[in-house]
């Protein structure tokens, strides 16, 4: 789910107990690192619904304003990725080839590539 801000994770995710991750805490890690290009896998709370997921949940907080602001509007978004599966992914709104109902153009990507997937319940690195 993509989270307007840090201090939002806590809403809908269980951050006690957490181990360390590259040498730190993973509080700290998701404090350097979010907002930025990282999905960081957590155990969620009952606030999300079994439908998203029964146990753990990817959570982003996009670096784009524009993003973070849709999010603080409309409250948490979940959504899938912009290329099929195998596919490069976009580094911009015209090279997306998915039927979508919305497509937020916020201009060519800074990384050219899919976020980081960290599951800090486990401490490995997913993607």
């Amino acid at each position: 789910i993509a989270l307007s801000s840090v201090s939002d994770i806590e809403k809908y995710a269980d951050t006690k107990g957490l181990g360390d991750y590259m040498g730190m805490p993973a509080m700290e890690f998701i404090s350097k690192n979010l907002p930025g290009p990282f999905t960081v896998i957590l155990e969620k709370k009952e606030l999300v619904p079994d439908y998203i997921s029964r146990n753990r949940i990817g959570i982003r907080v996009p670096e784009y304003a524009c993003v973070r602001r849709l999010v603080e509007l409309a409250g948490p978004i979940t959504s899938t990725s912009a290329n099929i599966s195998g596919s490069p992914p976009p580094k911009s709104a015209d090279e997306v080839d998915i039927k979508a109902d919305l497509l937020l153009d916020a201009g060519e990507c800074v990384y050219g590539k899919p976020s980081r997937v960290i599951d800090l319940v486990s401490g490995k690195e997913l993607r």
